[in-house]
C-alpha cells in the first residue's frame, strides 16, 4: 500500500513540502493512495479532517455524498493507484468590538493599555486517515501562516493626586479609533499598608498616547511629564493607510509632540517641546 499526503501552494511549490502562506491563503493539498500489494485492498475509506479555521473551496473527485470530507474507494486491485485534491482557503478572520468606560478618584495611578491589529504567525494542521479491511494510515501536515505586522494604539498615565478619565474605543479587523479625556492635579497621597502601615507618594503626573504603524515605521507620539496640572481631550485612529492623532491640552509641566516616518520613499522626523504652563491645540496626520 502507497499513501502519500502532500500540501503544496501553486505549481512552483515541489509536491511533499509544506508551504508558507499568508493569512486568508489558500492551500492545496494531494493525496495520493495506491495498492503495491500483491492481493485486492477491501473496503478502502480515506476520510479527512481539516482545521477548523479552513473552508474547503473544490475537492477533485468529490467527496461521498452527504460529506466534504469522506471518499469511500471499495477495492483497490494490485497496482492500482488514485489522487484526491482538495482545494481549502482560510476563513476571513472578523473582528469588531465597542468599548467604552470611565474612572474618577484621588490616590495613585498607573494605566497603560495596548490596541493592536497585529496577528501572530500560526499552524494550519490538516490530517487524513486512510483504512481498509487490512491496515490502517494515517498523515497529518501542518502549514505555517505568515504573521501580520499591523497597527497600533497605546496609551499610558502615572502620578498621584486627582484623576478622572473617560474613553470610547472602537475596534476592527484593521483599524481602530479611540476618543480620550484626561483630567489630574498633583497631591500628596498615601497607600495604606498591613500593620498600621503607610507609603506616602507624591509623583507628577506623566500620560502618552501613541499611533504606530509598524510595517511602515511610522508614529505620532504625545508625550506629558513632570506635570502639576494636566487636562488633555483628545481622538486617535489608526488604519493600514494612515495615522491620525489629535488633541486639546492645558498643563503645567512638559508636553513632547513626536512624528516619524521611516519608508523607503521618505524618512523624516519632527518633534516639539513645550516646557512650563500651555494651552496647546495639536493634530497629526501621517499618510500612507
Amino acid at each position: 500500500m502507497i499513501a502519500s499526503f502532500e500540501p503544496n501552494e501553486g505549481p512552483n511549490e515541489k509536491e511533499g513540502k509544506p508551504s508558507r502562506i499568508s493569512q486568508n491563503g489558500k492551500i492545496t493539498y494531494t493525496i495520493t493512495y495506491g495498492n503495491d500489494l500483491l492481493e485486492p485492498i477491501t473496503n478502502l475509506v480515506i476520510e479527512e479532517e481539516y482545521d477548523p479555521r479552513m473552508t474547503i473551496i473544490s475537492a477533485d473527485p468529490p467527496p461521498d455524498p452527504g460529506t466534504n470530507n469522506v471518499w469511500t474507494i471499495g477495492t483497490l486491485l494490485p497496482g492500482e493507484y488514485g489522487q484526491i485534491v482538495v482545494v481549502m482557503k482560510m476563513v476571513k478572520q472578523n473582528f469588531v468590538a465597542e468599548v467604552e468606560g470611565d474612572v474618577s478618584g484621588e490616590g495613585f495611578v498607573s494605566v497603560r493599555r495596548r490596541f493592536t491589529t497585529n496577528r501572530g504567525p500560526h499552524l494550519i494542521v490538516n490530517q487524513v486517515r486512510i483504512s481498509c479491511d487490512q491496515f490502517e494510515r494515517q498523515g497529518r501536515v501542518a502549514t505555517p501562516v505568515r504573521a501580520i505586522v499591523g497597527t497600533t494604539l497605546s496609551f499610558a498615565e502615572h502620578g498621584s493626586g486627582r484623576y478622572a478619565s473617560e474613553e470610547v474605543l472602537s475596534y476592527r479587523t484593521t483599524r481602530m479609533k479611540m476618543e480620550r479625556s484626561f483630567e489630574a492635579v498633583r497631591t500628596p497621597t498615601a497607600l495604606a499598608l498591613p500593620l498600621g502601615r503607610s507609603i506616602g507618594f507624591d509623583s507628577g503626573w506623566s500620560a502618552s498616547h501613541l499611533c504606530m504603524d509598524e510595517k511602515r515605521g511610522s508614529m505620532i507620539w504625545e508625550r506629558y511629564l513632570r506635570a502639576d496640572r494636566l487636562n488633555t481631550t483628545g481622538q486617535a485612529e489608526v488604519r493600514s493607510t494612515r495615522l491620525r492623532l489629535s488633541s486639546e491640552s492645558n498643563f503645567s509641566g512638559m508636553a513632547i509632540y513626536e512624528i516619524e516616518s521611516h519608508t523607503e520613499a521618505r524618512d523624516a522626523a519632527i518633534a516639539s517641546v513645550f516646557d512650563g504652563s500651555y494651552s496647546l491645540k495639536c493634530g497629526s496626520e501621517v499618510y500612507k
